[in-house]
Order: structure tokens, then C-alpha cells, then sequence
């Protein structure tokens, strides 16, 4: 999540928040878990992907990663949680939650 955003996990976005997504594996995990989130696809690569987080009228407020692809990035620090296999069931081992909310 951005700096400025109360927000840090998927369980503590509003009901109706906007998750991206470009997993359609990933995309049913998050509707069993939080129902209550609007699940989007968001493709291109990362840059693409953070770019549309970033830009309020894409109507993004978090997107769910590779946390691999992140880090390999040099973007850790773009990570606020990371979904591990045991806790959410999520089928790997990282996954990470990069959001943006105001």
C-alpha cells in the first residue's frame, strides 16, 4: 500500500475495494476468502501494472503479485503483505499484496 493509505492487508480493505489481478487462479482464491472485494483483471508487466495501481483513474486499490517479480525488480518495497501457502491457502509461497489507497 502507499504510504499515505490506512490499509496494509487484503482483510482490511472496504467492502467494494478493487483488487487486481491477472491470475484467474489467484482471482477465485481472493473471491472465496473476501467476497466482499471487486476482483479486476490488470495485465502488461510490472511497470504496467504499478503504473495503472498508481494512476487513480484506472480504479485500482490493490494488486495481488509475484512477490518474486517485485523483489527480482528491486520493488520490495512496493510489498505491504505477503500471502504465505499455510495461512490464506493461496497455492505458493509468496504472493504479495501491492496496493495504493487514500
Amino acid at each position: 500500500m502507499s504510504s499515505g493509505s490506512s490499509f496494509a492487508s487484503l482483510s482490511t480493505l472496504p467492502e467494494g475495494a478493487v483488487v487486481g489481478t491477472s491470475s484467474v487462479r489467484r482471482a477465485a482464491q481472493i473471491r472465496s476468502f473476501f467476497p466482499s472485494l471487486v476482483i479486476k483483471d490488470v495485465r502488461g508487466n510490472l511497470n504496467t501494472r504499478l503504473r495503472k495501481l498508481d494512476d487513480e483513474s484506472e480504479g485500482y486499490d490493490a494488486l495481488v503479485l509475484a512477490a518474486a517479480g517485485m523483489i527480482r525488480m528491486g520493488w520490495k518495497d512496493r510489498i505491504t503483505q505477503v500471502t504465505l501457502k499455510n495461512i490464506a491457502n493461496f497455492g505458493t509461497v509468496a504472493k504479495s499484496l501491492t496496493g495504493y489507497l487514500e
